[in-house]
Parts: structure tokens; sequence; C-alpha cells
């Protein structure tokens, strides 16, 4: 059987971006299989879980995501294992294979999640009906060195929610020569721009990333598209400041004459971490390693979208020291691989302890 460094360098070297994980998924089931699990697929996608059958029906489940990111370079677009998906596949395969041959008392499922970076797989995992019967669910990210060391574990990371905003903004062509006869799509996106700097405090931020406009240096552009990127610390914040930004853009058409258009493409839920699943992950780092506090970051996660449903499962997400440099997302990423078979031991006294709890009972 292969180790869990071996695992990890397989899933490394597949590295598939959002959507098209098909020989990360393959690799992942066939080693599944193996091992005699029997498994759940889905149509259009390549998201898939294993299960071990336990007294109960109420479900236990630990979720990985599998998907890389696209990086641009001389020969052309690479995809690049950079946010440690392949980590985290990795140490949920080998928690599952360390413990098929018991009979816990909840149902134990194993989630492999496609497109968490596009902030929509776990929206579809949940359209798939994946949370049926799940009273428990687990994930577990590498954090940086600067958050956490190698020696450490937090049990949970408060990530803060997010929406990629799509706008368009809509003014009237002119003649440079006469400007004011129009109006300026590109003046009013630059207001726009300005009026958002403001909200940027107290760990909340709307921070216009991308805008395009005009097609010629002697006309007044009658047309604009941008991107916002909205953060929040928590999900009411971010209900204030979309609730801001709309106004901004509100003040704007009043200013200029133009008009906004200002759709949400692309979000993610704060964390909503449950205090006994917090408590289960407390006990399970404290038989490994240092237990952390919980980490708070500006970060987003599309894991979070699980605990924003009616029934909602108690939840956690587990930040694993990993000597992770430079940072999450940069090209030249690296982690301490002794983090793998830390996360698995983790993972797996987690399961124990989760499986102790009678999560019917209120807390």
């Amino acid at each position: 059987m292969d180790t869990i460094l071996q695992t990890y360098e397989e899933l490394h070297r597949l590295a598939e971006p959002s959507w098209q994980e098909e020989k990360t998924s393959r690799y992942l089931q066939q080693r599944l299989k193996e091992a005699g699990f029997s498994l759940t697929t889905f149509e259009g996608h390549h998201g898939f879980f294993a299960e071990i059958k336990g007294e109960t029906e109420d479900v236990l489940m630990l979720r990985a995501d599998m998907d890389a990111l696209p990086y641009e370079t001389e020969d052309g677009t690479v995809y690049r294992h950079t946010c440690g998906h392949d980590a985290h596949s990795s140490i949920v395969l080998h928690t599952a294979l360390n413990i098929k041959d018991t009979r816990p008392k909840h149902t134990i499922r194993f989630l492999f999640q496609p497109a968490e970076e596009t902030a929509a797989g776990a929206l579809q995992m949940i359209r798939d009906g994946v949370l049926d019967r799940v009273v428990f669910l687990a994930g577990l990210h590498v954090r940086p060195i600067s958050e956490l060391t190698a020696e450490e574990a937090s049990p949970g990371i408060q990530h803060g929610a997010t929406i990629a905003v799509k706008g368009r903004v809509t003014g009237e062509a002119a003649h440079a020569a006469r400007a004011s006869t129009g109006v300026n799509a590109l003046y009013a996106a630059g207001r726009l721009m300005r009026k958002l700097e403001a909200f940027s405090t107290d760990g909340q931020s709307a921070v216009m990333t991308k805008l395009k406009s005009g097609t010629t240096v002697n006309t007044v552009p009658d047309k604009a598209v941008f991107e916002l990127d909205l953060r929040a610390p928590d999900n009411e914040a971010m209900e204030r400041i979309w609730g801001k930004m709309q106004h901004a853009a509100d003040d704007v058409e009043t200013e200029t004459g133009s008009r906004f258009t200002l759709e949400a493409a692309e979000h993610a839920p704060a964390a909503v971490i449950d205090l006994r699943a917090a408590s289960c992950a407390k006990r399970a780092i404290a038989g490994v390693c240092h237990v952390a506090d919980v980490l708070q970051t500006p970060g987003a996660e599309d894991f979070h979208h699980y605990t924003n449903v009616n029934e909602a499962p108690a939840a956690v997400m587990i930040g694993l020291g990993s000597g992770l440099t430079p940072g999450l997302h940069h090209p030249e990423m690296t982690f301490d691989l002794k983090a793998l078979s830390k996360g698995v031991e983790i993972m797996t006294a987690l399961l124990a302890e989760a499986d102790r709890v009678d999560w019917g009972d209120e807390a």
C-alpha cells in the first residue's frame, strides 16, 4: 500500500483546475475501491464520497477539496496545488484507510469535493444531497507559518465572508473635446471606487480589483465593466457592506447621471464554528501536538456553505500547522511534509471523539 507521502506526490503531480479534477478523482476512487469501499458518484462533476456504515444512519463527515490553481508561465497555463488541496485529499484518504475495518456508532462519510476555488463546489455537493443525515462535519486546512508553527494545530478557523461582484456602469458617449455633453462611464466607476475605499475598516473591505472601459483615446466611454472583492469578518457585517455598496452606487448615479448594475457572482459565507465540534477538535489535537487558539483570518472557504443551510451539521475546520511558506496561493508554496501524517492522526482522533457524542442532544 502506498504511503501518504506517495499519495501526496501523485496528487501533487495530477493537479487539475476546478470542475476538471477527473484524474485526481479517478486516482482517489481507485485507492478507496482497492480498500473495499463502496462509492457514491454524481453526474456532471467529479465529486464523490465513500462510507463506513455505522450502527446508526446518522453521519459524521470529513470533507476534502481536490482542485488546483492556474498560473501563467512562458509555456502557457499550468496548474499547481498552492492551496494544499493535494494535502487535504491525502489526509482524508489515509484517514479512511486507517479506520476502514472499524465498526463506529455513526456512519462515517469521506467527501471529496470539486471546485473549492470557485466557491461553488460545496453548493453543488449540497444540491446533490451530501448533507443527508450529516450531524457532524469536519475539514482541515494547512496554514502558513505566520499563523501556526509546524508543531501546532488549531481547533477552528474563523474564516470571513466574501462576495465577488460583477458590475457594469452605463453612461453616454461623447467626443473627448466635448466631454461635458456625455456621461463618462469610466469616471463614474472611479467615483465608486473612491467611495468604496471608505469601507475598508475593521476587517471589512470593498475593493475594485478589475476595471475595463474605453475604445479610443478621443471618445468619452459610455460603458465600463468592473469587479469588486467584498470581505467581512462575519455574515451580518457582509450584509451591511453589501448595502453600503449599493447605496454608494446609487449616489454615483445621482451625481453623474450614470446607471449601475451589480451582481453577486461568487460568494462564501463566514465560518460558524460549533462549540461541541471545536471541543472534539481540541481533544483530538491535544493527543498529537500543541493546541493553538482558534485562528482568525480574512480569507474565505466554501466549506462554510455547508453550515449556511437549514438544520446545518455541527461543523469545524481544523487549522493544520505545517511550516507553510511563503504563503497560500503563492506559486512557490511549500510546506513540511511531516504535517501529512500529523493530519491523519488528528483526523482519526477527531472521528473517534465525534463518534462518542450524541449529536441529537442539545449542547
